[in-house]
């Protein structure tokens, strides 16, 4: 059975006279979630002026978000959290803080735990951070479980999706697709996909014309041989729901 997990998201933007940050939180689907639930409300946006003396600091774009965890069992877990960057701009920065920790950049799992009861809940202990430098283009999307340290299978997990300019609220799972590499390419093209959606790419000549067709599954490493196509221009199409929502141009040589 399917457990339905709403996020609850607070965010901080700090930029003079303008709000640039966009954080979308998204609902995520674990069929083997059974312990711990994530509980929310949509997402709020401030704005702040920060100044030392009289000297107004550069506007830079901090966003915070903030969770609600519930252990929904019948007994105590101590709960452990672990982050997994799925895309992120060159240069920003994300950490979190939970179990009464905040951890750098680079650490993925916590190495505290916090202590939840039986139907106990918890709003203040998590915290998501992204740091964009000043960068109001900048970006990144951020997955986070949360699962007892004695069974890491039980766990529950949300997508938090950083950019601007504005705030919404989405169902949807992220869809990320890299760029094609190497391109231009000889032989073999490859690409990463991240999403828990089946999809499929289809390469079309620069007339319109399908010439190959490949299915993906869900979230994978892709590698398609283009050695039997003539030299040219060629465009890959990621379609989902019939709906085209990604092109990116390939360069057989």
């Amino acid at each position: 059975m399917l457990d339905k997990f709403s996020i609850f998201a607070k965010m901080k933007v700090m930029k003079k006279n303008y709000v640039f940050f966009l954080i979308v939180v998204l609902f995520c689907y674990k069929t083997n979630a059974q312990s711990i639930n994530i509980v929310g409300s949509n997402s709020i946006m401030y704005n702040s002026t920060s100044s030392i003396g009289n000297d107004t600091l550069d506007p830079c774009l901090q966003t915070n978000s903030y969770l609600t965890i519930k252990n929904i069992s019948n007994k105590e877990h101590n709960i452990l959290c672990r982050k997994r960057i799925i895309s992120e701009t060159t240069g920003a920065d994300n950490y979190f803080c939970w179990g009464g920790n905040c951890y750098g950049v680079g650490t993925m799992l916590s190495t505290e735990f916090l202590t939840l009861a039986s139907n106990q809940s918890d709003d203040v202990s998590f915290g998501g951070y992204f740091d964009a430098y000043c960068d109001d283009q900048a970006q990144a999307i951020v997955e986070y479980c949360f699962f007892p340290n004695s069974d890491t299978l039980d766990r529950s997990c949300i997508f938090i999706t950083y950019h601007g300019p504005a705030t919404s609220v989405s169902d949807l799972s992220p869809v990320i697709m890299s760029d094609f590499y190497p391109n231009p390419t000889s032989q073999i093209i490859r690409f990463d996909y991240y999403s828990n959606k089946p999809s499929n790419l289809i390469i079309v000549d620069v007339l319109g014309n399908q010439v190959k067709l490949h299915n993906i599954e869900t979230s994978s490493q892709n590698k398609i041989d283009m050695s039997d196509l003539p030299n040219g221009i060629y465009f890959g199409n990621l379609i989902i729901d019939n709906e085209i929502v990604k092109m990116n141009k390939i360069v057989k040589k």
